[in-house]
């Protein structure tokens, strides 16, 4: 076991890990998305490792916050080995993940990177439904038979909200659930920061950069692997989290100014989440940056392409940021924000038709005053009433919800509604223009999330009901063909 599981001191539950890890290193070396940066067994040691670095504070003597358990700690463990399980098991067309997201087509009717797409989109999703299926099993696809006692609920909870925005509902009701014992939401902020600090040069591998064929099949891989590859380090000293960035001194000033605003916002962002969680459980982390210039760094210089690709990038988030900047300013957007808790305090939900009109004019009422996420959330509580509602007023308020979550930059949500209530695009009682936009818009979140197949069968409804934007949405599936390296010449 070496230095590993440190924070644990039940030896029977360190031996279960390392048989976990042992079962689990072939499955993950598998390596069937090349293109990704490196997600080994390797990988999974190094999120453990860090998690024990991020929850070190938490297990001081006499503090007087309660440190993580034997079990807390082994189901923590465990989720940073079986995280990524999801990427590397290609056999998972009979998973209910698998047939939900391809409907009536089949897994062996995929090409070989149709596949890779799916397992790289939903691998969180097939991770925690890989291991209920190992539960009790004599032939566990994880390569080791679990049982209750690993918590496995536990471990697939954590595997899930690994992958999930925390502007989804499904989060939401995912740290919601009861779990006695264990604090979920504390495991799951660990998890995370691990998963996304373990971004660095260890992980760019010169392999990994060959068989992305540059500036061809995956300019977002690329990307992703520079910017791995110029993050040197990261370090720990409490309460500070320090990034190294080590770049060509000869092209120091220019990848400065672009590769450090694009690895640090997203985990400030993580860390601005679950500060709160981390804090009230003891432990807290500040973040902070620091480019070095070696004046004989022997790095490899990353090709103009990609540095045109993170310009790209920089360029739609800060439109994001722009389109953010322009809501009302903090005080007013406090003022309005009480004024909606009331307002949804006073809806009586056991009145769901009063309810879905009072809940659709409060979220307008938001949308009116971009306060996002808060205006979709509240039109996707009203669409969840059951009552007898119309087929066309359902489906009106399920276009709506889907256009503000893509407004919102959430394609992920949006699309699971959509395919979740594709019954409503098929009844004829629903208007044509309604059942048209509903295509249409199930299109432009195939294509934000790169589903090529989705998108295509999208296009082909939105072609048959006579859409106006066939232009844009020819364009758009071009564009997703050469960034997933769908095959070109199947349409």
């Amino acid at each position: 076991m070496g230095n590993r599981f440190q924070l644990l001191t039940d030896d029977n539950l360190r031996a279960r890990l390392s048989t976990l890890r042992s079962a689990l290193t072939p499955i993950l070396n598998n390596n069937l998305i090349p293109h990704l940066t490196n997600h080994d067994v390797s990988h999974s040691d190094e999120v453990a490792r860090i998690a024990e670095q991020l929850a070190r504070q938490a297990q001081l003597e006499g503090t007087a916050f309660q440190k993580l358990d034997e079990k807390e700690l082994f189901v923590l463990y465990a989720a940073c080995y079986l995280h990524d399980v999801g990427l590397q098991i290609e056999t998972v067309g009979e998973t209910s993940t698998v047939k939900q997201v391809l409907g009536p087509a089949t897994w062996a009717s995929l090409s070989e990177d149709e596949r890779r797409s799916v397992l790289r989109m939903h691998h969180h999703r097939l991770s925690a439904e890989l291991i209920s299926r190992s539960i009790n099993t004599s032939h566990p696809p994880i390569g080791i038979q679990l049982t209750d006692a690993d918590e496995p609920d536990l471990v697939a909870a954590l595997c899930l909200g690994h992958g999930l925005s925390f502007h989804d509902p499904e989060y939401g009701s995912l740290i919601r659930e009861e779990h006695p014992r264990f604090r979920l939401e504390f495991l799951l902020g660990l998890l995370r920061l691990a998963d996304i600090l373990e971004e660095c040069r260890r992980r760019a591998l010169r392999p990994k950069a060959n068989s992305l064929l540059l500036g061809q099949r995956h300019p977002k891989a690329e990307m992703h692997w520079w910017r791995n590859y110029y993050t040197k380090d990261v370090d720990f000293k409490y309460p500070h989290i320090q990034i190294y960035f080590e770049f060509p001194p000869e092209r120091y000033q220019e990848f400065a100014a672009v590769i450090p605003r694009l690895q640090v916002p997203q985990i400030r962002q993580e860390l601005d989440y679950y500060g709160p969680v981390l804090g009230s459980n003891g432990v807290s982390w500040y973040l902070a940056e620091k480019s070095r210039k070696t004046r004989y760094a022997n790095l490899d210089i990353m090709p103009d392409s990609v540095l045109i690709t993170m310009l790209q990038e920089l360029r739609d988030r800060e439109r994001v940021q722009d389109a953010e900047s322009r809501l009302i300013s903090f005080g007013q957007r406090r003022e309005a924000q009480l004024a909606f808790d009331r307002r949804l305090a006073e809806v009586d939900r056991t009145k769901p038709k009063r309810a879905f009109a009072e809940l659709k004019k409060i979220a307008e009422d938001m949308y009116g005053l971009d306060i996002m996420p808060s205006a979709w959330m509240v039109l996707s509580e009203a669409y969840r009433l059951e009552f007898e509602c119309p087929p066309a007023e359902r489906m009106a308020v399920l276009v709506k919800l889907a256009e503000w979550m893509l407004q919102d930059d959430q394609p992920d949500s949006a699309i699971r509604d959509l395919v979740r209530a594709e019954s409503l695009a098929e009844d004829t009682k629903v208007e044509e223009n309604l059942r048209l936009r509903y295509w249409e818009i199930f299109a432009e979140a195939s294509g934000r999330l790169g589903a090529y197949p989705e998108l295509c069968q999208a296009i082909e409804r939105a072609r048959a009901l006579g859409t106006s934007m066939m232009e844009d949405l020819l364009a758009l599936r071009l564009e997703v063909r050469f960034l997933t390296g769908a095959d070109l010449d199947k349409d």
